[in-house]
């Protein structure tokens, strides 16, 4: 298979992925590695379907081997990043979402992850920064740093300031769960 096939191939994978067809998004990287077995992307993207799977070690080990594969790829490392922080592993997580950043700055995924793994390492400050830095650089990101600023917000101890997030952010996203879930967590607080 050439390049270009092999490319084509990810892309489709990749959109099958995101559209929530994960066993046809297996089976695309199944025959990408066939072809390739140290395609770093087939192996980040397959670590990524493995969680979804719930086969956490097998996607530790195919994410650690991508990352060996492409150690300057920043979204290989950004995808490390994402399987250590659910694994909770938060110091390798936050090293991983360093890693990708100082190959990228300007990468969103990355600051946000770092962000992510700052908060539950209960470095607050610099969590609160990353954040910021996150949504600075990637503003589609802004739901998502939203729920984390609630969350921040309540792990400091400031409850009204959780709650008054929260409510802002479920008048904003009122079908969102994850957002209903933390206005109620603060209401109680209040």
């Amino acid at each position: 298979m050439i390049d270009a096939q092999l490319k084509q191939l990810l892309e489709k994978a990749v959109s099958a992925f995101r559209a929530g067809q994960v066993d046809d998004a297996d089976t695309i990287i199944k025959s990408i590695l066939d072809h390739e077995p140290n395609h770093g992307h087939a192996l980040n993207l397959l670590s990524a379907i493995r969680i979804l799977q719930n086969q956490f070690q097998q996607a530790l080990e195919l994410s650690a081997r991508a990352v060996n594969l492409a150690p300057q790829d920043p979204v290989i490392q950004i995808g490390r990043s994402d399987i250590l922080f659910i694994d909770l592993q938060f110091e390798a997580s936050l090293a991983a979402a360093e890693a990708a950043l100082a190959i990228d700055q300007n990468i969103g995924p990355g600051q946000f992850n770092r962000a992510k793994a700052l908060l539950y390492l209960f470095r607050f400050s610099a969590a609160r920064s990353a954040f910021d830095q996150a949504l600075s650089i990637a503003p589609s990101l802004d739901l998502m740093v939203k729920k984390y600023l609630v969350l921040l917000a309540g792990e400091e101890g400031r409850y009204e300031t959780a709650k008054k997030l929260a409510d802002k952010l479920a008048a904003e996203h009122p079908n969102d769960n994850e957002t209903a879930l933390a206005r109620s967590r603060y209401a109680l607080y209040t």
